[in-house]
């Protein structure tokens, strides 16, 4: 399997073959955006009753917020506000506690989902994610971590400590970890997170043991070794030292290389182009989502090991609405393609990019299926020296 890798990541330098192929995020309702049907936003914050694939682990302070929501809305809210990153909603959630007044609460809460499929052995899989921490919150903290699981948390509130190994547990609502036989835990790596204005990208490239089904997202430190910075000037409710994230965008992929991968490089080593279809972006916006971003991270390294290759990146819509915002539309997402790339440390001198609005259809817009496909973003081979 290493060798047949090798051969491809070879082959790839050589021709310059970029394999799109539709990357399944394994995580359902990664964006928060799938409610259950017949849902009251207005009576209700649970995740397990509101949101598809997703439950909270311990009922209390984590929950979801929406516009359309009774208490926690976005633009109005007792634990903090800020704008999705994406979308309508996101989540929240106390990942820590110091007791601080009379009714002090160390308890700290958990999110929990089902991935589409377990992870594979050996298989090398890309997690990202987008946390911000609450405006209103007295307690910042460093260990936002992960941990995949072979089975789901069932076991919810306090017990005696010994039912529970010291590093994986928690005071207030310890997590009963001793029955996981296949666990994977990722650390977050950038240290106390205190940015309440925009969102920080949490990412991880991880190998699987295998099995792992269930993923669990907070903070899974002890007390005692807990990292973080108190804000006290800040008015928190009841007076108490607590700490409150937002999450958004969760997605979870596959970065080894598929067999459907290997079948597309002859095509694009004849053709010299990559097409990379709307999935990119959001519907009538030029920023990239998450799910999708690790196309053009293999997009990069493939650049990263063909420096003499330059490449022009064209930005397509179809033709729904203004003819000029389209034009404007395209070329920003064009850009936002280069911008990535440009972070992922290819030189801009490389790359060129181009609006075609709606001026280059491949099918009749007639068809939703046609303006899907018309909506995409063109990277071609423009010069080897």
């Amino acid at each position: 399997m290493l060798k047949l890798q090798s051969f491809v990541l070879f082959f790839y330098a050589c021709v310059f073959s970029y394999p799109i192929v539709a990357q399944d995020n394994l995580i359902v309702n990664g964006d928060f955006e799938d409610l259950q049907p017949n849902v009251n936003l207005k009576t209700t914050f649970k995740p397990s009753q509101i949101l598809a694939g997703w439950r909270e682990v311990a009922a209390g302070e984590v929950g979801y917020m929406h516009p359309q929501c009774g208490i926690y809305k976005p633009t109005q809210s007792p634990l903090g506000i800020q704008t999705p990153q994406s979308g309508q909603g996101y989540v929240f959630a106390k990942v820590a506690g110091v007791p601080f007044g009379q009714y002090g609460d160390i308890n700290r809460y958990y999110l929990q989902t089902k991935l589409k499929t377990p992870l594979k052995a050996n298989e090398t899989y890309k997690l990202v994610f987008y946390v911000s921490f609450s405006d209103v919150a007295k307690v910042a903290i460093e260990n936002i971590d992960v941990f995949f699981f072979d089975k789901p948390i069932q076991k919810m509130g306090d017990a005696p400590k010994t039912l529970y190994k010291p590093e994986e547990s928690s005071r207030g609502n310890a997590l009963d970890l001793l029955e996981m036989k296949a666990s994977t835990k990722l650390k977050n790596k950038l240290g106390i997170i205190t940015d309440s204005e925009g969102w920080v990208a949490i990412e991880h490239e991880f190998t699987a043991k295998g099995g792992e089904e269930f993923m669990v997202v907070g903070n899974f430190e002890i007390e005692g070794r807990l990292q973080k910075e108190l804000f006290t000037d800040r008015k928190q409710q009841w007076n108490w030292q607590d700490s409150y994230y937002f999450f958004d965008n969760f997605s979870l992929v596959a970065t080894n290389l598929s067999n459907n991968s290997l079948q597309t490089i002859a095509h694009f080593a004849q053709n010299n182009e990559i097409e990379l279809q709307d999935v990119l972006f959001e519907t009538n916006k030029a920023t990239l989502t998450a799910s999708k971003i690790p196309q053009l991270d293999t997009l990069a390294t493939v650049l990263a090991q063909n420096p003499s290759v330059e490449v022009m990146i064209e930005g397509h819509t179809d033709n729904q609405g203004d003819s000029l915002h389209n034009l404007q539309l395209s070329l920003a997402r064009a850009i936002a393609v280069k911008d990535y790339l440009v972070q992922k440390g290819i030189s801009p001198t490389r790359m060129k990019t181009v609006g075609f609005g709606s001026t280059r259809a491949i099918l009749p817009n007639t068809t939703a299926k046609g303006r899907q496909r018309n909506r995409r973003v063109v990277i071609r081979k423009t010069r080897k020296k």
